[in-house]
C-alpha cells in the first residue's frame, strides 16, 4: 500500500491515521448520511427520508439537513420517537456530530392545507427541546388555517431554547389582508386559545401566506395572548390595522428591555396619524397593560403609563416625527420629576 491509505489520497500516513479515528474515512459525509437515512427509515410512521451534506469546498461537511415525509397517520409518539433516534444518530457520528444538523418533518394532509413542517434543529453542546408534536398534529389535522409550521431550537447567543407554532390562516388567492377585519381575524385567534389552552410554545398567527409581512399579525411568546390582550389588539386593530407581540422575552443585547407587549403601527399612508395614535394610545393607557407602541417607518415609540428615558433603541430621523413623538410621550407617560 505503500505511504498512501486508500481513503488517505495524498495524506501522509499520519495524518490518514488521525483522520480516520475522527470520520471513520468518511471525509465527505455521505456514507454516514446514507447510514443514517437507513436508520430512521423503517421507523412508524415514516414514509420516505433523504438528506442534504452541506460542503464549503474546504475538508468534509459543514451541516447537513435530513427532510423525513411523514404518514397522514403517523402519532406523536410516533414523531418523538423519530426525534430522538435521529438525535442519537447525529450525536453517536463522527462525522455529524461537532456540526449543525436539521431534522425536517414534512406532512401534507388531505384538505386546503399547503402543508405542514417541523423543523428540528441540533447544534454541538446544546439540548434541543421537544417539538410540540401533538399540538402541530392537531392543527395539521383540523381547519385551523392554510400552513402550519413548527420550530424546535436550541439555545444560541440571541435566542433561548424553545419551540414555537406559527399558523398562516388565509392563502392570499381568495382572501386579501384588507378583506378581513379585526373581529374574523381575532375570533381565530380566541379558537385557537380554546382549543391550545395548554401551549407554551411561542405562537405567531398570520392572515395570509403571500401577504405574510402585512396585518393582521399576532404574535405571542410562552402560549397564545389573554383574552384580555387579544380583546386590547382587536380595539387597536379596528382604529388602524396593527402588528400585536405579547409576552415576549428580554430583546437581545438589551436584557434590561422592559416591553413584554408591542403593538406595532405602520404608518398608513394618507390618513391622521397623529389623531390614530392618540386613539390607540388612550386604548393602551386605559387597559393597564406595559405595552410598548411604536409607529414603526416613523421610529416613534411610546409607552403609556410608564417611561422612555434611558432605553436603548432606535429614534425618529425627521423633525416632524422627533416632535411627534416628544408630543406623545408628554402625552401619555409618566417619568420621575
Amino acid at each position: 500500500m505503500g505511504m498512501f491509505g486508500r481513503c488517505g489520497g495524498a495524506l501522509g500516513v499520519l495524518v490518514l491515521s488521525v483522520a480516520s479515528l475522527v470520520a471513520g474515512c468518511d471525509f465527505t459525509g455521505s456514507r454516514t448520511a446514507d447510514r443514517i437515512d437507513d436508520a430512521l427509515r423503517p421507523l412508524a410512521g415514516v414514509s420516505s427520508v433523504s438528506h442534504t451534506v452541506s460542503r464549503n469546498g474546504g475538508f468534509g461537511p459543514t451541516s447537513v439537513t435530513f427532510d423525513v415525509y411523514v404518514r397522514g397517520e403517523a402519532s406523536a409518539d410516533q414523531l418523538s420517537a423519530l426525534t430522538h433516534a435521529f438525535t442519537e444518530q447525529i450525536h453517536d457520528s463522527r462525522a455529524f456530530r461537532s456540526l449543525n444538523a436539521t431534522l425536517n418533518v414534512r406532512r401534507w394532509p388531505e384538505g386546503h392545507h399547503l402543508d405542514s413542517t417541523m423543523y428540528v434543529e441540533l447544534q454541538p453542546a446544546a439540548a434541543t427541546p421537544e417539538p410540540p408534536w401533538q399540538d402541530w398534529l392537531k392543527l395539521s389535522r383540523g381547519e385551523y388555517g392554510y400552513e402550519i409550521t413548527g420550530w424546535a431550537s436550541p439555545s444560541t447567543y440571541d435566542r433561548p431554547a424553545g419551540t414555537s407554532l406559527n399558523v398562516t390562516l388565509f392563502d392570499g388567492k381568495d382572501r386579501r389582508p384588507h378583506n378581513i377585519g379585526a373581529t374574523e381575524f381575532a375570533t381565530a385567534v380566541r379558537r385557537l386559545g380554546t382549543d391550545f389552552p395548554g401551549s407554551t410554545s411561542d405562537w405567531v398567527i398570520t392572515n395570509s401566506f403571500i401577504y405574510s409581512n402585512d396585518p393582521p399579525s399576532i404574535r405571542s411568546g410562552h402560549g397564545l395572548p389573554t383574552a384580555a390582550q387579544l380583546d386590547l389588539w382587536e380595539a387597536l386593530d379596528t382604529i388602524a390595522p396593527v402588528h400585536g407581540a405579547f409576552n415576549l422575552g428580554p430583546l437581545p443585547g438589551n436584557r434590561d428591555q422592559p416591553d413584554r407587549n408591542r403593538i406595532r403601527l405602520n404608518k398608513p399612508a394618507g390618513r391622521n396619524v397623529d389623531r390614530i395614535a392618540e386613539e390607540q394610545l388612550q386604548l393602551i393607557r386605559k387597559s393597564g397593560t406595559a405595552t410598548a407602541y411604536t409607529i414603526d417607518d416613523a421610529q416613534i415609540t411610546v409607552r403609556p403609563g410608564r417611561c422612555s428615558a434611558g432605553v436603548r433603541e432606535p429614534q425618529p430621523r425627521t423633525a416632524p416625527d422627533v416632535n411627534l413623538q416628544s408630543a406623545l410621550r408628554a402625552q401619555f407617560e409618566t417619568c420621575p420629576r
